[in-house]
């Protein structure tokens, strides 16, 4: 039976069974009936009990709100944790009552739940309570209090959040990363740029856009010997860092560098920076011999607003040997041909281009910008255009945009 529950409530939590309804309203038109889901809730069987708690939490109204609270002392700790989860939404005191309780709970998936459900709530006067939760002996909890402290904007935090970049468990020392990014505490930055040279991708991801969130001039060096790595799960994210932390003239040191992925970095980094004055050097650049190089200097004068090289951008968009490089050549010149104002509007444009390719590249781009006024016209994307990789992206996108921690 324990088994049999574990594996349910592990598919239905990562289906998004208790994603809040306000992040996705569309998702509680197929929600059944509150009364029929309560009763549910006294079902023998734990399985029907956890479904009938996660469809709840998908639900606003004080109706689930009540079955919920009640949930959150089933028997079973799957269901306990799914109902906490779903508490995030609720605003009256006996749900912020029942959330605290869940801190309490014997199991740590169940403190855990109450600590992400604190945060969704915006559970401001939590922040103490919060903050004791990083001392708890279970690396679960821990990581879901560091994320609600940065949610939560707890400063007071910053001190053991420092301390736990050193913890064994990584996804603990993400999670701190994460939030002193948040916090915009500038004595996490020379631990976070220690950590950039011996952190796997997945953590180096994290430990970058807190790097890019605080700003730091100081590590763009460190952020430059990424790029020189040349990950690919890395690469998309180095130029939008590089732009935060660089000045103008190490910008245009990198384009010298030796290693094409970092030229092809600082050529991105310098658009999306909006570098006027070395646009000229990006010009030189469509010709460097690396085609990622030329792929990105191409994207780099179309964050610009490249009206004066539209020639030169539609001579590589007919005329380059690569396809990548052609795409994005075609995007820029999209980009350069929208009279708008910014970058983000202008992909917002680009995402009517007929080719998906094109298309997917406006949708990573307008991603990894997270400008939270593209959320709408991604949702379009994600409705209705007929690629299926390009609506996969930009529910992905979407995602991370709207929910983006760790």
């Amino acid at each position: 039976m324990l088994l049999r529950v574990a594996a349910v409530s592990l598919a239905l939590l990562a289906a998004g069974a208790c994603q809040p309804a306000v992040r996705d309203a569309d998702r509680t038109r197929d929600v059944r009936d509150v009364p029929a889901l309560t009763r549910q809730l006294a079902h023998p069987d734990a399985v029907v009990r956890f479904a009938a708690a996660s469809t709840l939490c998908r639900r606003t109204d004080s109706a689930a709100a009540t079955a919920l609270i009640a949930a959150s002392r089933d028997e079973a700790a799957v269901v306990r944790a799914i109902a906490c989860a779903g508490l995030g939404v609720a605003r009256d005191a006996a749900a912020t009552a029942a959330r605290h309780a869940c801190l309490e709970d014997p199991d740590p998936s169940v403190r855990a739940a109450g600590l992400r459900a604190l945060a969704a709530a915006g559970d401001h006067d939590a922040a103490a309570t919060v903050r004791a939760s990083l001392q708890d002996t279970d690396a679960g909890v821990v990581r879901s209090a560091a994320v609600a402290s940065g949610r939560l904007a707890d400063r007071a935090a910053v001190p053991t959040l420092l301390r736990l970049l050193d913890h064994p468990a990584p996804g603990v020392r993400s999670a701190a990363a994460w939030s002193l990014g948040v916090l915009g505490d500038h004595a996490a930055v020379g631990p976070l740029v220690r950590g950039l040279g011996d952190s796997d991708a997945a953590e180096c991801a994290v430990l970058l856009d807190a790097v890019g969130r605080l700003g730091a001039v100081v590590a763009a060096s460190a952020v430059a010997q990424v790029a020189a790595t040349g990950h690919p799960s890395l690469a998309p994210q180095v130029p939008f860092v590089l732009a935060r932390v660089s000045t103008p003239e190490g910008l245009a040191a990198l384009l010298d560098n030796r290693a094409p992925a970092v030229r092809a970095a600082a050529a991105l980094a310098l658009g999306v920076a909006g570098v006027e004055s070395l646009r000229a050097r990006l010009v030189v650049a469509l010709s460097d011999p690396a085609p990622t190089v030329r792929e990105h200097a191409a994207l780099g004068l179309g964050f610009l607003g490249a009206s004066t090289e539209v020639d030169r951008l539609q001579a590589a968009a007919g005329g380059d040997p690569e396809p990548v490089v052609r795409d994005a050549a075609v995007l820029a010149v999209a980009m350069a041909g929208s009279p708008r104002a910014t970058a983000a509007s202008r992909l917002r444009d680009a995402l009517e281009q007929p080719d998906a390719d094109v298309r997917m590249r406006a949708t990573e781009l307008l991603g990894l910008l997270r400008a939270g006024d593209s959320v709408e016209a991604l949702r379009a994307v994600a409705q209705h255009d007929v690629s299926d990789k390009v609506r996969a992206a930009a529910r992905l996108w979407i995602d991370r945009i709207i929910d983006a921690d760790v």
